[in-house]
């Protein structure tokens, strides 16, 4: 896990960190929005700053990856915005150790999304999620849905959302839900035959 730390200059190392992982993820030719995207993600950051004054100030470098990634997203740059999410974050990986109908199993780890203590707010959590499934939705396009959504360290994500109304066993119970739901939804919008199954990756010991 690694840090980004404000500095004198913050809104100008967040860029340049932007504008570097972009051009990584897009192998040295970052297409003609990269500037603008880099920009626009730094100041949104800076805000999440500014908002946590009288706490450690930075910034986790995956936190900025999802927002870097759905920024890309956002502009129609869905393959870089998946690499971007891949590379970055470490959120988001394929496991093809464990497959599903003969397809390698695309596994999102939770904690990585409940990390700081502002992320665990259930409204803030599932933004943060569905920016990364409306990125990751691509990799099925190839097999027109055929496959599978891994949801892996659950439980951990959902204790540290619990709260007074709600268990940790609600939590996830609703994160299940809440993702078969978004799964359907883009099958419809995508036009895939298939729509990709949900699997809690801990109770299989993944």
């Amino acid at each position: 896990m690694r840090f980004i730390h404000e500095t004198p200059d913050i809104a100008g190392a967040l860029f340049e960190q932007v504008a570097a992982d972009i051009a990584d993820a897009a192998g040295g030719a970052p297409p003609a929005a990269a500037h603008e995207v880099a920009r626009a993600v730094a100041a949104y950051a800076c805000e999440d700053l500014e908002h946590a004054r009288g706490r450690p100030m930075c910034i986790r470098h995956e936190h900025l990856g999802v927002l870097t990634s759905r920024a890309l997203s956002a502009v129609g740059e869905g393959p870089l915005a998946q690499r971007v999410l891949l590379r970055v974050t470490g959120a988001v990986r394929p496991t093809e150790w464990i497959t599903w109908a003969d397809q390698a199993v695309w596994s999102v780890d939770l904690s990585c999304l409940t990390a700081r203590p502002e992320d665990c707010i259930e409204l803030v959590f599932h933004r943060a999620l569905d920016a990364v499934l409306e990125t990751l939705a691509g990799v099925w396009d190839a097999t027109s849905g055929c496959g599978a959504l891994g949801l892996c360290r659950l439980a951990r994500a959902a204790a540290r959302l619990a709260n007074a109304g709600n268990t940790p066993w609600q939590i996830a119970s609703d994160i299940r839900h809440r993702c078969a739901w978004r799964m359907k939804a883009q099958a419809a919008r995508r036009g895939w035959k298939h729509t990709p199954v949900v699997l809690d990756m801990d109770g299989i010991g993944a």
